[in-house]
């Protein structure tokens, strides 16, 4: 089943940091994977273009601008290979911009690994390791929709 909404805005991309040249990452896949959102630039990048801030944390620009106020929401997922040694990491993401829109970046921190890791101590140390970035790259998927306001007749 599929549901039509014409007004529906959406941004979507897939950000391959291991072919990242001079410390700048690219989009992955066929048509290099971008809806959306403008080219990565080299830190420190103007504000209409895309930028990896450090390790596990990016800045991406939207080509429009989203209402982060309630309306738009981000979405992303890491794409990770479960490694005992390194556990699998969390993911955060959240656009920017005032209330009543006009929201033109998202940023993404991949954050410290959650369930699963050991920290080489054979326990569980989901408290000891989410507690922020990661200092390594992961790849993601990042999503954003702009839901328009719908009016429901009672």
């Amino acid at each position: 089943m599929a549901i039509e909404i014409s007004n529906l805005s959406a941004a979507a991309c897939h950000v391959d940091t291991q072919a990242m040249v001079a410390g700048t990452p690219a989009f992955k896949g066929k048509g290099r994977a971008n809806a959306g959102f403008a080219p990565f630039a080299p830190t420190p990048a103007p504000p209409d273009k895309s930028e990896r801030l450090g390790p596990g944390s990016f800045r991406l620009h939207l080509t429009q601008s989203f209402a982060f106020a309630g309306d738009a929401s981000p979405l992303a997922t890491v794409h990770v290979t479960f490694n005992k040694t390194t556990g699998i990491p969390g993911i955060q993401a959240f656009g920017t911009g005032p209330a009543t829109g006009g929201g033109s970046d998202v940023f993404v921190t991949i954050l410290n690994c959650c369930a699963g890791s050991d920290g080489g101590d054979g326990g569980d140390d989901v408290a000891e390791n989410d507690s922020g970035p990661v200092a390594q790259d992961w790849d993601f998927t990042l999503l954003v929709l702009n839901f328009p306001v719908q009016l429901t007749g009672v």
